[in-house]
């Protein structure tokens, strides 16, 4: 009897490990996965929609105006991120008005503590354009930064336009159809100073 007690407990241990086997073996088998991604978008304080960038034919921005970069980092990964840094490197066309963090030569920065599996963190930084801009129409390009504990990075940059100028002197109008309007006009003018150059000849 006692022997057949150690051979049914010695079964009920085989089956236990070979229970157990193939989760122990599941759960070594999931890989650890740090991966973050920044996403960088701009909008007009008169927009509603958030652009990836502005193209010159959307909108170009002169000194005095306003408008908002948004800065979404988010963990696409399946463990927590920690302790991410951000830098968003703003260029010389633009002054920080207000956001998150800390501003120190045209650089904003600030920390994210963590951030767990499939959650994001949005940050809003408001810009003016100042009077140090060229007068011609130029392009600038703003780049953000995020750096985890991990070592996981990403990075994201917008585009936007800028000008001194008027429109009129910013887009000017050119092309065939207005070098025969401008020829046309010489033209009639031309026309019309040989015209009274023979009234006054002939005295009448």
């Amino acid at each position: 009897m006692k022997k057949l007690k150690l051979f049914t407990l010695a079964l009920l241990s085989a089956f236990s490990l070979l229970a157990i086997k193939p989760v122990l073996a599941q759960y070594t088998q999931e890989e650890e996965v740090n991966q973050i991604v920044v996403d960088k978008t701009i909008k007009g304080l008169d927009q509603s929609e958030w652009k990836d960038n502005y193209s010159s034919s959307d909108m170009i921005f002169k000194p005095g105006d306003q408008f908002e970069f948004r800065i979404i980092v988010k963990n696409t990964g399946n463990r927590n991120l920690t302790w991410i840094d951000v830098k968003d490197s703003l260029p010389s066309s633009l002054d920080y008005i207000f956001g998150r963090g800390d501003y120190n030569a045209h650089v904003v920065s600030w920390q994210i503590p963590e951030i767990k599996p499939g959650e994001d963190q949005v940050t809003i930084i408001r810009v003016k354009v100042n009077s140090a801009i060229p007068v011609e129409l130029k392009e600038w390009f703003n780049q953000v930064d995020a750096t985890a504990e991990s070592g996981a990075s990403d990075s994201d940059i917008s585009a936007f336009w800028t000008a001194e100028g008027t429109s009129q002197n910013l887009l000017p109008v050119t092309g065939p159809v207005n070098q025969i309007v401008v020829g046309t006009l010489i033209s009639l003018s031309l026309l019309g100073v040989v015209a009274i150059s023979r009234k006054y000849a002939r005295g009448y």
